[in-house]
């Protein structure tokens, strides 16, 4: 059974901090933690919230604790691990240098208990264990210790990349003075922070803007560092240390952990910044204003017209309060708010043999256009059941849970599509009663004065035509971003099924456009938080039935496809460029000949009734303003310039798949990239002015 928290997007939240976490400070972190959790949750109450937490000692386990048992219906638990389960338990309850607060067996007892409790959360499509790649075999096979270290190392740094790339937030538990050794939690925060990833995206190749993310840190004491043994070196004056040491490095070391004790349980937020000084520290609370939330009640008319002038999720003001994280955040809790709204009953998944009811449903609701697709992609999944080679998921090693993944991919596009659908048409709807105004409002102000109508009525008159323009162009607004919106993240999961029938898996989050960070990174961000639980390993072989079927499906032809569909708009938008073209051009001259007549008629006075020919050359100028504007909103000839690029494309593609030497996985994701690229060149292109991100 699908309910409306599965269509949802998520809010990721990761974690990462110390093993060696002192008993007596345990508690005061707890306190921290809960009013991180505590704060997410009542700011984003229509977003379900998914963490990270590969529960190893400590800082993992603290977390994952109160998730569970205290916000257990708000939060749900996931558990990414750097090993295979009984490979991560032997580094339980030991440490390289310090010995920790219980040992393996204790350990290996609270980590079963705790993954027991993960299982039996209600959540169909959140895997319980996450496995990272790993070659037990060649680990087993090591007889030096060191190596086996390095490997550990290795992989503790691809849990910490994996959980930090995937999270929207980071909560650390992180001591000042941590060594920032390979896999640990600075190493992690900085990564956060700066988008260096190594090993998840390989983000150090690549020349886009880098993926830097939001830390909530929880200044934390450890049991490993040498604070303790080097207070006897200290003499303190005035409560200030001072050094009687020779070696700098060390003495630099020892002040941030004297200072640790000094600001322990401090909770921050840690913004990325480009500034030399480095990445921006702000205190919890300072600037809590920028998540004031939307208004609901307006107090004054000017409050109505900030509303009504916005978009659908936030005020213009409150945008610029907002730093770009906290407008993600924002964005999404407000989309996951129309999906409840646009949902209507329970969906559930059966299978339908009798292929002349697969239509019957009408697509009236997110619900219903969901178990269309069911239906329709029933032949697809119970193959993908039967076919125990092909692994779209590595976790758990449940082909079920895979199973009801794949459906989660289906159903996630499905209400996406859904709301593209509705809010295009309500887009439309409003468009032509913009232009039914307009016309209307022409013919009132040349009709009105031939009829001596009091000068007060006209006025009222005016007033109730100009509020109503008003009105209808700011829904008109809203609900274009919407249909924006919703279309560029439908078609990205449409990119993203694709490539999970074929078996590349990787998340189209990593492809997705950065030039428009500001813009559309919440897109992207949505994107990645829909396939967080991707395999890292894929799969190296193509299946050739799907391959044919998505080719078919696809790329198409002349009668199906990206191509029939580009080839469709290419001819119906040409036609409409050339009639816009025309008619601003005869409306132009037009209105340029009766102001000439006017400007004739100021000196030679020809022209006794002079009003009517104002107005007359009023509404032509009027209306040739308003096709103007629509070609320039339409972008008729942005836009086709870009589907005949994006049709060569995939008949290149076409061209190249008949090729049976060619690597088809690598031409299947060149062109998913290129269908990325298009979506968001037309999003773009559609845009108003960018919102400025402001100094935090």
């Amino acid at each position: 059974m699908i309910n409306v928290n599965d269509l949802k997007i998520p809010l990721v939240i990761g974690v990462t901090g110390h093993r060696d976490i002192p008993k007596d400070d345990i508690k005061a972190i707890e306190e921290k933690v809960r009013e991180i959790f505590k704060y997410i949750t009542d700011k984003y109450k229509e977003t379900p919230i998914i963490l990270l937490s590969p529960l190893a000692d400590g800082a993992d386990r603290i977390v994952a604790k109160i998730a569970l048992k205290e916000f257990k219906t708000k939060i749900t638990v996931s558990v990414p691990i750097p090993f295979d389960e009984s490979t991560y338990k032997k580094t339980f309850g030991t440490n390289d240098k310090v010995k920790l607060r219980y040992n393996n067996i204790t350990s290996i007892k609270e980590f079963n208990f705790l993954l027991c409790r993960v299982k039996r959360q209600k959540n169909n499509f959140v895997p319980n264990i996450i496995l990272m790649p790993f070659d037990k075999e060649a680990y087993t096979a090591l007889s030096d210790e060191d190596e086996k270290k390095k490997i550990r190392y290795k992989q503790y740094t691809t849990v910490g990349e994996y959980i930090a790339i995937h999270s929207q937030i980071l909560i650390a538990l992180q001591s000042p003075c941590s060594e920032g050794k390979s896999g640990g939690t600075a190493e992690i925060v900085n990564k956060k922070l700066s988008g260096n990833y190594d090993h998840v995206t390989k983000a150090k190749d690549r020349v886009s803007l880098p993926e830097r993310g939001l830390v909530y840190r929880i200044i934390t004491p450890r049991i490993n560092h040498t604070l303790i043994k080097s207070l006897s070196l200290l003499k303190w004056t005035d409560n200030k240390p001072i050094l009687k040491l020779p070696v700098i490095s060390l003495q630099s070391k020892l002040i941030k952990c004297v200072l640790e004790e000094k600001i322990k349980y401090k909770l921050t937020k840690l913004f990325p910044s480009d500034n030399e000084q480095g990445n921006e520290e702000i205190p919890w609370g300072t600037n809590d204003k920028e998540l004031s939330g939307i208004k609901k009640h307006w107090n004054t008319f000017v409050d109505c017209l900030v509303y009504l002038n916005s978009k659908p999720c936030i005020t213009k003001n409150q945008a610029e309060e907002m730093n770009s994280f906290r407008r993600e955040h924002t964005q999404i809790n407000c989309l996951n708010k129309i999906i409840e709204e646009n949902y209507n009953g329970k969906i559930e998944y059966k299978k339908d043999n009798d292929s002349k009811n697969k239509n019957k449903l009408q697509t009236n609701s997110i619900s219903t256009r969901a178990a269309n697709d069911l239906k329709k992609y029933s032949p697809k999944i119970e193959q993908d059941k039967k076919d125990s080679t092909k692994v779209f998921l590595n976790i758990d090693d449940n082909i079920q849970k895979e199973h009801k993944l794949r459906i989660k991919q289906i159903i996630s596009r499905s209400s996406f599509a859904y709301l593209s659908g509705k809010f295009q048409n309500k887009t439309k709807f409003y468009e032509k009663l913009l232009l039914t105004l307009i016309f209307t409002s022409s013919l009132t102000f040349f009709v009105i004065p031939k009829l001596g109508v009091d000068k007060f009525i006209t006025n009222i008159i005016y007033l109730f035509i100009i509020v109503l323009f008003y009105i209808f162009a700011t829904k008109f607004k809203k609900y274009k971003v919407l249909y924006e919106d919703t279309r560029a993240l439908s078609e990205g999961l449409r990119v993203q099924n694709t490539w999970k029938d074929l078996g590349i898996d990787e998340s189209v989050a990593f492809s997705y456009p950065s030039s428009y960070k500001d813009e559309l990174n919440w897109i992207r961000t949505s994107l990645r938080s829909l396939n967080i639980f991707s395999s890292l390993n894929g799969s190296k072989i193509l299946n050739k039935d799907k391959e044919y079927l998505v080719r078919k499906s696809w790329i198409g032809n002349n009668d199906k496809g990206q191509i029939r569909f580009f080839k469709k708009n290419i001819k119906e938008k040409e036609p409409k460029e050339r009639i816009y073209k025309k008619i601003i051009k005869y409306l132009t001259r037009t209105t340029i000949a009766l102001g000439s007549l006017l400007a004739a008629n100021n000196i030679y006075q020809f022209i006794d009734n002079i009003d009517n020919l104002k107005i007359l050359t009023g509404v032509f100028f009027t209306f040739a303003a308003v096709f103007k504007s629509k070609e320039h909103f339409d972008g008729y000839s942005k836009i086709i310039k870009e589907y005949k690029l994006s049709l060569a494309h995939f008949l290149r593609a076409k061209e190249l798949l008949e090729d049976e030497k060619n690597d088809k996985k690598k031409i299947y994701k060149s062109l998913g990239i290129e269908a990325l690229q298009e979506n968001t060149f037309w999003t773009i292109l559609r845009r108003e002015k960018n919102y400025k991100s402001p100094s935090l």
